[in-house]
């Protein structure tokens, strides 16, 4: 299901020749994390590599919190804050599916993905935007050396951990990170 209820934002002017970022953040009931996160990316945004200018694209599946009036209320609503409110909970592959569709459409030249819940680090954002201007993806981790699982608790990082080791004994794989990428940015084809 992917009903728009409310039409996003129109990305904010940018200065000719900058880049144009989104990072897309699907949300459902995230009422107390999103508004530190939004802070926390308002905070970063005087940090970017030079002609890197970023917006953030918040797509609420249905909150019954009231996740998408947050949005809607923040001061920072129509400039580089927009929100994709859905009519329904999707499930997170959609709703990705559906920020990535609406920043391409909107010509966005790098869209990034984090989720709201406070375990991806707004602090790799300038990392990552300074990543793609080098590169056609940047993938960050929470098994390789400098990643992290802050903010989690002790069953989730034994689950993870768990499930990693038990996915590349069984495949064979020689990747560190199995469950999932921790954030991802992208590059618009040329």
């Amino acid at each position: 299901m992917t009903t728009t209820t409310a039409r996003p934002a129109e990305p904010g002017p940018a200065p000719a020749g900058a880049q144009r970022a989104v990072v897309v953040i699907p949300t459902y009931n995230e009422a107390d994390s999103l508004p530190r996160l939004l802070r926390d990316v308002a905070e970063i945004r005087d940090e970017l590599p030079s002609g890197v200018v970023l917006d953030v694209l918040v797509v609420d599946d249905g909150s019954p919190d009231d996740t998408a009036d947050l949005v809607r209320f923040h001061p920072a609503y129509g400039s580089w804050l927009g929100l994709l409110a859905r009519g329904g909970k999707a499930g997170l592959g959609d709703a990705y599916r559906a920020g990535f569709s609406w920043a391409l459409d909107a010509g966005y030249d790098l869209v990034l993905q984090m989720d709201a819940d406070g375990s991806h680090p707004v602090t790799a954002l300038p990392a990552m935007l300074a990543g793609l201007m080098e590169n056609d993806l940047v993938i960050g981790s929470r098994y390789v050396r400098g990643g992290r699982t802050e903010n989690w608790p002790l069953r989730r990082r034994l689950l993870s951990a768990g499930a990693n080791h038990y996915a590349r004994s069984m495949l064979w794989l020689r990747t560190r990170d199995a469950s999932g990428v921790q954030q991802s940015g992208v590059r618009r084809p040329e």
